[in-house]
């Protein structure tokens, strides 16, 4: 069994990265907006599924993370839309390759997936 060194900055920033996209809904999320802006009623019908104050905190969470921002227009109706950040884009390639492993290893036909 390999045991991990909690000193080593990769463990560390590994660590930092999970608590970030480790969740249930962080990668569902930024993968919703990371084409195009959204609205918040746009980004959970997309997630599907979310609460509405799960997804307030996980918007917000993300937002102090850096990796998507806050866009409010001064107009009426008030209209904010959220975006994602260079640091979101640069994990688009990762995000790529992990919904390549999902459709690979999980099998989303029966309530007990492989994975």
């Amino acid at each position: 069994m390999h045991k991990f060194d909690h000193n080593n900055p990769v463990y560390q920033e590994m660590k930092q990265a999970l608590e970030i996209l480790g969740d249930r809904w962080s990668v569902l999320i930024l993968m919703s907006i990371i084409n195009k802006p959204l609205r918040f009623s746009e980004i959970q019908a997309n997630v599907g599924g979310i609460n509405p104050r799960t997804l307030t905190k996980r918007l917000r969470m993300l937002e102090q993370s850096g990796l998507m921002c806050k866009k409010e227009y001064n107009e009426f109706p008030p209209r904010t839309e959220y975006e994602v950040t260079q640091k979101a884009i640069a994990l688009k390639k990762a995000i790529e390759e992990l919904k390549k492993w999902a459709k690979e290893h999980c099998d989303n036909s029966s309530q007990n997936p492989k994975c």
